[in-house]
Formats: C-alpha cells, structure tokens, sequence
C-alpha cells in the first residue's frame, strides 16, 4: 500500500516538472518570437 503511494507521487512529482519545462519552452518562444518582431 505505501509502495503505491509513493510510486504515484513519484510519476505525478515527474508529470510536473515536464509540464513545468514544457511552459518554460513556450514562454522562451513567445519572447524570441516578440524580440524578431521588434527587430523588424
């Protein structure tokens, strides 16, 4: 019972910080995107 406990904390702890990384990347694009835009 508590092996189960800890393994789903450890995949939802995973599924986190993928979806963390995952917006960091986006903000990232959305930045560079508007940094062309004011080169242009």
């Amino acid at each position: 019972m508590l092996t189960k406990i800890i393994i789903e904390s450890v995949i939802y702890t995973i599924y986190s910080l993928l979806f963390a990384c995952c917006l960091f990347r986006i903000k990232n694009i959305s930045t560079d995107e508007i940094k062309n835009t004011k080169n242009i």
